[in-house]
């Protein structure tokens, strides 16, 4: 059954269809430089079924992307590594979380000394030497399909 206000298609039940969009919680915003910036919102939007069951959102409020939702897995954080490089070829497709506390979506360049990083962008002025923590991938960039109304938590 659609929780009341929810366009058809919706379902937050654990049976629901495969082909049911998912509700993702909205924890932050990806800011100027693309720097990301947490916080608690209540906010959920509704995400593609082909997302994970811990994906979450991040609203692109400024930038090449602004008005778009990012997409990756808050539960699954790797440690830097060549395979992390290999990966991501010369695109930006991993949320980089560095020693300093701060969080950036860039493109990771390795250093020239060991487990020291570069993080660009193309337009934007790179961040040299930093450390990271870890990183997550981006399992999907698109326009949000619409916002959730309040009570509908899609986890379990």
């Amino acid at each position: 059954m659609e929780p009341a206000g929810c366009p058809k298609a919706f379902n937050d039940t654990p049976d629901a269809y495969a082909w049911a969009a998912k509700a993702i919680p909205v924890i932050g915003s990806v800011i100027a430089d693309d720097q990301v910036e947490y916080c608690k919102t209540g906010r959920r939007v509704a995400g593609g079924s082909h997302l994970p069951s811990d994906a979450v959102a991040l609203d692109i409020v400024h930038g090449k992307l602004r008005g778009w939702m990012l997409f990756y897995r808050e539960g699954f954080r790797e440690p830097m590594s060549k395979e992390v490089l290999i990966r991501q070829g010369p695109a930006e497709k991993f949320i980089v979380n560095l020693r300093s506390g701060t969080t950036w979506w860039r493109n990771i360049k390795q250093a020239s000394e060991r487990q020291i990083f570069h993080l660009n962008s193309p337009y934007l002025q790179s961040v040299n030497d930093v450390e990271i923590s870890w990183v997550s991938e981006i399992l999907a960039l698109q326009i949000p399909l619409f916002d959730l109304p309040p009570g509908v938590s899609g986890k379990k």
